[in-house]
């Protein structure tokens, strides 16, 4: 059920005039069907709340990983170039 159909039920039974047009059922299956409609809006946004969060801490670990693994390539390059500069390199020049 559609919320604009909420309210043109909600609207008939408000402008029902007639003795007995606002009939047990007519009421109940309006109320029912508020209910209702209201419990799946609020688990749809029950969903996406939980939806959203998922993807902050999605993106949270992203940008630790990235920052992870620049340091890892800085310390790396930092190791070799401390190697290479600890090589002592001798030429042999063979006549």
């Amino acid at each position: 059920m559609t919320y604009q159909e909420l309210i043109d039920l909600a609207t008939q039974i408000r402008d029902n005039s007639a003795a007995a047009s606002n009939t047990a059922e007519l009421v109940g299956s309006t109320v029912l069907a508020v209910i209702q409609y209201f419990q799946v809006r609020s688990g749809a946004a029950a969903i996406e709340a939980e939806v959203q969060q998922a993807l902050e801490l999605i993106d949270q670990a992203g940008t630790t990983a990235t920052g992870s693994i620049n340091t890892a390539k800085e310390d790396a390059l930092d190791a070799i170039n401390e190697a290479i500069q600890g090589i002592d390199i001798t030429y042999k020049v063979i006549d």
